[in-house]
């Protein structure tokens, strides 16, 4: 997880320690032993992994979109652009 946060930018690294941050006071009400918390810590943990997933597939569609944009400039020609 740690190699992951490595290639984030800023926004994404405070939104990283901000859930990791929580994820450790959601452990360490567990140690209580409340059973409320064991609950709300799964919950939490199960949120954290959806939402690691879907990050990741979202990186993986803006690294495609952003080759398909390098191509793109790449191949057209400068007479044919259109400036707005």
């Amino acid at each position: 997880m740690a190699e992951e946060a490595e290639h984030l930018d800023a926004g994404a690294y405070e939104g990283f320690l901000a859930g990791a941050a929580l994820s450790f006071s959601f452990h360490r009400e567990a140690n209580a032993e409340d059973p409320a918390s064991a609950k709300d810590l799964g919950e939490i943990q199960r949120l954290m992994s959806d939402f690691s997933d879907e990050l990741r597939k979202l990186d993986e569609a803006l690294e495609i979109l952003a080759a398909y944009v390098v191509r793109m400039r790449t191949q057209s020609d400068p007479k044919d652009r259109t400036l707005h």
